[in-house]
């Protein structure tokens, strides 16, 4: 039964009616965000790779465009040029940083493509192996994906 609410000015309120409600809104949220099928990606595992292509996408804005010719080079740029709140929030220092290079899924350096990048579908970095049969991979636009070995080598190849 609804009645007046006169704190509310005119708006009718339903006391024992909103519980109901939050728990119907939380579960359309719930379901509306959490049902990948099994595709979503570990956010830990996903900001821990785009911690990198933001090192790779700032080497790039540097440098007219184009990627680290080697993985020295773009250690080197990470040392130096890039701020020391970055690195902490991926838990590196500019002096200890290989950690960064390190899939946190599969324990294997990431593979980064050294060469200019022409394309948006051309992934710049990826994982060696990946965890059963998917890969995190990103690509020039610095979108994240997980994909399945159809997919990492249909974007392999397309490069």
């Amino acid at each position: 039964m609804y009645r007046l609410d006169s704190r509310k000015g005119f708006a009718l309120s339903a006391p024992h009616s909103t519980v109901g409600i939050r728990r119907v809104v939380g579960l359309a949220v719930v379901l509306a965000l959490g049902c990948g099928g099994g595709t979503d990606i570990n956010p830990g595992a996903e900001n821990h790779i785009r911690g990198l292509a933001v090192c790779y996408g700032q080497f790039q804005g540097q440098h007219k465009g184009k990627g680290p010719s080697s993985e020295q080079e773009f250690k080197q740029f990470i040392s130096t040029k890039v701020s020391k709140e970055m690195l902490a929030a991926h838990r590196v220092t500019p002096d200890k940083i290989d950690p960064l290079f390190i899939s946190p899924r599969d324990r294997e350096p990431y593979q980064i493509r050294f060469k200019p990048s022409t394309k948006p579908t051309d992934m710049v970095i990826w994982e060696k192996t990946g965890v059963e049969g998917k890969r995190l991979v990103v690509l020039s636009t610095t979108q994240t994906e997980l994909v399945d070995e159809a997919k990492f080598n249909e974007l392999l190849g397309a490069q």
